[in-house]
């Protein structure tokens, strides 16, 4: 079993992969019959066509101290309820992570390498599936799973990408960085070059989902310049830092630990109508902690005491429609309809605008 390698001093390594330990989920913990396009822990992405049906959380079974030279404390597993014994052409099934254009342009046009920790019920041949911004380059990687239910630490090293095709280097698809649990004939490519067309495996790939209450887990994720890679270290160098980094595409005003929809006054926003003259209809204003990757984030604002949407909760123990939300990738702005003069009140909210 392949150990990650010691620290290079020479050079302080950036890692461009976000939540790469896992630590973070503000959505939830589990995600039960998973559906495709869902975000599921921060930053990573299922996505699926076919039969199969996985439920994603985030886990605590992780490689050891001793193993990995890193104290990790999750792990994503997905977690096989419904499996899909024939592969059709057009199916696929997949979690992964979609590195903004930004952070690509780091590591475009050279040689980068994937680092990660692998544990699966089945052995066998699977594949990482790159894609740029409109998929018509990609590039298939194999690795092998060579025992059940084991944490294993695989390296993949990709040649530098092409300058030809469409490719993102500002706030949208940089690149698609998908694990294939399976994948169709459609989306099979040969590995070592960059391919056009949109490719999540050689036609090597096991078939990851053929029995039912299988595991796939990962962690410790790492994509850095160069020809190896390096210790683990996160995007942006401590939790605080980590959690802005998933900010920048999904908030909440919730605590960290309180999912959305829940009826919940923690990390509320907090307005106020000071006005005295009678009932009013008083804008209130909410900064983001962390600017949008987008200028139009999609906004949800929830109850903090009942849960429903589109809804503020007043000191008076009232609950009043909250309309004429105007949005930025700075902040929110809506109207409280009718709160009586003099009443303070709260919301909740949240904000994505993850990349597809």
């Amino acid at each position: 079993m392949a150990k990650t390698p010691e620290f290079d001093v020479r050079e302080n390594r950036k890692n461009y992969f976000i939540n790469g330990d896992m630590t973070i989920s503000q959505r939830n913990t589990t995600f039960a019959s998973t559906a495709n396009g869902a975000y599921t822990l921060d930053r990573f992405q299922y996505i699926k066509v076919g039969a199969m049906v996985h439920t994603v959380s985030q886990d605590t079974d992780v490689p050891t101290v001793a193993q990995s030279g890193y104290l990790f404390t999750n792990s994503l597993r997905l977690n096989l309820t419904t499996p899909d014994t024939s592969i059709a052409a057009t199916d696929y099934c997949a979690i992964g992570q979609i590195i903004e254009g930004y952070n690509w342009k780091n590591l475009a046009q050279k040689p980068f390498t994937l680092g990660f920790w692998v544990k699966a019920t089945l052995p066998g041949t699977y594949c990482i599936g790159m894609q740029n911004s409109s998929a018509d380059r990609g590039y298939a990687a194999e690795y092998t799973v060579d025992a059940a239910n084991i944490w294993e630490y695989k390296t993949i090293t990709i040649p530098a990408s092409v300058a030809a095709g469409t490719w993102n280097y500002t706030n949208g698809v940089g690149l698609k960085v998908w694990w294939s649990l399976a994948a169709g004939s459609n989306f099979h490519a040969v590995t070592g070059s960059w391919q056009t067309g949109t490719v999540l495996s050689t036609a090597n790939q096991t078939n990851g989902v053929n029995t039912g209450a299988t595991d796939f887990r990962l962690t410790g994720i790492t994509i850095n310049e160069g020809y190896e890679a390096y210790p683990f270290k996160l995007f942006n160098e401590d939790f605080e830092g980590e959690l802005a980094a998933c900010s920048r595409y999904y908030e909440k005003s919730y605590n960290i630990d309180v999912f959305p929809t829940a009826g919940s006054s923690s990390g509320q926003a907090i307005f106020n109508n000071n006005d005295s003259a009678g009932s009013r209809n008083p804008f209130f204003y909410i900064p983001f902690k962390v600017s949008k990757r987008t200028g139009v984030p999609v906004v949800t604002l929830y109850n903090p005491v009942t849960g429903a949407t589109a809804s503020a909760r007043g000191s008076d123990g009232g609950n009043y429609t909250i309309d004429s939300l105007q949005v930025g990738n700075t902040g929110l702005m809506a109207r409280i309809v009718s709160l009586p003069a003099l009443v303070s009140g709260s919301v909740q909210f949240t904000s994505e605008s993850e990349l597809s």
